[in-house]
């Protein structure tokens, strides 16, 4: 399995399938028994290529506080940074551009522990975002938010893969966390088991279901829909693309 730079991969598997094993093995938080993994070309095995990966490949835990070093918000989004040895003025640029990004701008004097679950993911966010990696790996990153919360963090994934070409990374469960992912993977059992586009695999209920994952709500509308007889396209797998695509049908 390669990412290329500037991909969107939703990497999806049951509870036990791998995934955070194999997102740990990516900026070499974990290191391969066997097999090798490739960061840029250079093996995450190699004592002298780790720490380039790391600062490559930028980590988001599911709960945020397991990355939460400093008491301020601001201060926290500075750690990383400044364990760069940045020049203080490069580190507030970063600090500012980073809490910006993820609308925590306003919160920057704030404690951390005044913040919401969604406000501390922002938060773990704009800390790698200072780092500047060229990709993001996010290790369920939703699964403590709420709706709103989700799609927060979902559109601010999509709109740095967007306007800045960062690879996104994106493991989950729940696969109604689609976002702008253009590609989905599929694990069970530390296998890859399926790689496509979402067109051609959230439609699949059943083998969906037999790697132990349900099918987004609305692949299974259009799933429904198609039965009726109501020409809904399986590419439909947002609001929009249903709603012009029912209206279309009219």
């Amino acid at each position: 399995m390669a990412v290329e730079q500037g991909e969107y991969v939703l990497i999806a598997g049951a509870n036990g399938s791998g995934k955070s094993t194999l997102a740990r093995h990516l900026n070499g938080l974990l290191l391969p028994t066997s097999g090798e993994v490739r960061i840029m070309g250079r093996p995450t095995h190699d004592p002298e290529d780790i720490m380039e990966i790391r600062y490559a490949v930028g980590y988001v835990f599911q709960n945020p506080e397991n990355q939460i070093v400093a008491g301020v918000v601001q201060d926290d989004v500075a750690f990383g940074p400044e364990n760069l040895g940045l020049d203080p003025s490069e580190t507030r640029i970063r600090v500012e551009e980073s809490l910006r990004a993820v609308h925590l701008w306003n919160l920057r004097e704030r404690s951390v522990f005044a913040l919401s679950g969604g406000e501390k993911q922002r938060l773990a966010l704009a800390g790698v975002l200072a780092m500047r990696p060229r990709c993001i790996v996010l290790d369920e990153p939703c699964s403590l938010l709420d709706g709103a919360a989700r799609k927060g963090i979902l559109d601010l994934l999509a709109q740095f893969n967007r306007e800045h070409g960062t690879a996104i990374i994106y493991f989950t469960h729940d696969l109604a966390e689609i976002g702008a992912a253009r590609r989905v993977v599929l694990l069970a059992g530390g296998c890859l088991v399926a790689d496509g586009r979402p067109a051609d695999l959230l439609p699949e209920a059943h083998l969906l279901k037999s790697f132990g994952l349900e099918a987004p709500p609305l692949a299974v509308v259009g799933e429904l829909l198609r039965s009726a007889g109501v020409l809904v396209p399986r590419r439909a797998l947002s609001v929009k693309e249903m709603v012009e695509a029912l209206c279309g049908s009219g």
